[in-house]
């Protein structure tokens, strides 16, 4: 099982905790890829994943939203509930810019961005889309 499999399984597990299931059930959802973009589509705003990676628990935290300042290793981003984040980045951040890897260079004000960091810690991952 992958880390994204584990990750959308996790997801799709707490979702129908939150929910009853009835939300997830409501969507008419047939497949797992889905499921991982009802989950982690256009509405998600912010989600803690708990993983059991290999006997290792991990926290995942994942924040959407529009990025509104870019500071020396940190991004802010507006999330769709208004709240405003920032995100610390890892030293060595991967980053994707319309599914193209790229640095974080490439980033700017106004694009949309989906941050993944183990708990509290800096994020080691961006993706971010200029639509």
């Amino acid at each position: 099982m992958t880390g994204r499999t584990r990750l959308v399984a996790a997801a799709a597990g707490i979702a129908i905790l939150a929910f009853g299931g009835g939300a997830v059930a409501a969507e008419r959802l047939d497949s797992q890829r889905q499921l991982a973009r009802y989950l982690f589509g256009p509405r998600l705003v912010r989600a803690e994943v708990i993983l059991n990676d290999r006997g290792t628990i991990r926290d995942l935290r994942i924040d959407r939203g529009r990025i509104v300042r870019l500071r020396p290793g940190a991004i802010v981003l507006r999330e769709r509930d208004g709240r405003r984040l920032a995100i610390p980045l890892a030293p060595a951040v991967r980053v994707q810019v319309d599914s193209v890897d790229a640095s974080v260079g490439a980033l700017s004000t106004g694009m949309v961005a989906t941050t993944v960091r183990d708990g509290d810690g800096p994020a080691g991952q961006v993706y971010a889309t200029t639509r």
